[in-house]
């Protein structure tokens, strides 16, 4: 975004051109400035992989550390990943799929054929999280533990049963109901209910995991059923907040990277050969 932050003070006056100069960096656009600028996006195009697994192992490590039913599980490393990536792409596509209905011109920018490409993804990594989840059910299912077993009941038969058939409902059955047809998944509207199940189902995959599962342990005389309380208009308040900062952040920064665009369509021409025109593609310096 440097080059558009670039483009916006050199455009702007006042507080503005302040805020951009300080966020542009001092960029000029000349040669060095872009070799170093390419250099950098593909420095943390690669770092961000690592540190993105770094994050999620370790908190699912701290939970397959302990000795609770449920959560001594070798695979929570890879599992809870995976549903990074799986809540990820459905918050993004729900965030596309907003901005193209709500903001002028962005159907140019944000077309079906990306949706079609995100819906490729996401009904890989739903497929992914369907393996891991049942794997991780079913070695703590033939494990033979006790309590283990008692927990695993109490998440399909307990009171919030309905929380664990939903979770899979909305995680594994709609995305490959849907996202198997190219039609259906370049269907804006369509994969944004899809997206919006996701998180929903990723949130019940969570609440089971700690709250539920917290309910059964190996000592039954401390067995109780939580009752959230502030915990309610917390989490309320914190998507709200999020929302806030996000439109406000749209307001001020480019949601679509201005230079990449110009770029793309100097790369890109419409050449007709005969009947037939061709888009064709060339490298820029």
């Amino acid at each position: 975004l440097i080059p558009d932050l670039a483009m916006a003070r050199d455009r702007s006056t006042g507080w503005q051109k302040t805020f951009y100069r300080i966020l542009a960096l001092g960029f000029r656009g000349t040669e060095g400035e872009w070799v170093h600028l390419r250099n950098a996006m593909n420095i943390f195009a690669f770092a961000i992989i690592p540190v993105m697994f770094s994050v999620h192992t370790i908190v699912s490590w701290d939970f397959a550390m302990a000795t609770r039913p449920g959560w001594s599980s070798t695979i929570f490393g890879p599992y809870f990943v995976i549903g990074a990536l799986h809540s990820g792409m459905g918050a993004v596509i729900m965030v596309l799929a907003v901005v193209r209905g709500t903001m002028k011109n962005m159907k140019y920018f944000i077309r079906p054929e990306h949706f079609e490409a995100i819906g490729k993804l996401m009904l890989i990594i739903s497929m992914a999280w369907a393996y891991f989840f049942f794997n991780d059910y079913l070695v703590q299912w033939y494990g033979g533990d006790k309590w283990t077993k008692q927990l695993l009941e109490w998440h399909e038969k307990g009171p919030m049963g309905w929380m664990w058939f939903s979770m899979l409902v909305l995680n594994v059955v709609i995305p490959w109901a849907i996202l198997w047809n190219r039609k259906w998944r370049s269907t804006p509207w369509l994969v944004f209910i899809v997206g919006l199940g996701i998180n929903v189902g990723m949130w019940f995959e969570r609440y089971i995991i700690i709250p539920i599962s917290l309910t059964i342990n190996r000592m039954p005389f401390t067995w109780r059923m939580y009752k959230p309380g502030i915990e309610i208009p917390l989490g309320i308040g914190t998507l709200a907040f999020f929302i806030l900062l996000y439109m406000a952040a749209s307001r001020l920064i480019p949601l679509v990277p201005v230079w990449e665009v110009q770029e793309g369509q100097m790369a890109h021409s419409l050449k007709k050969y005969g009947r037939e025109t061709v888009v064709t593609v060339s490298e820029l310096d």
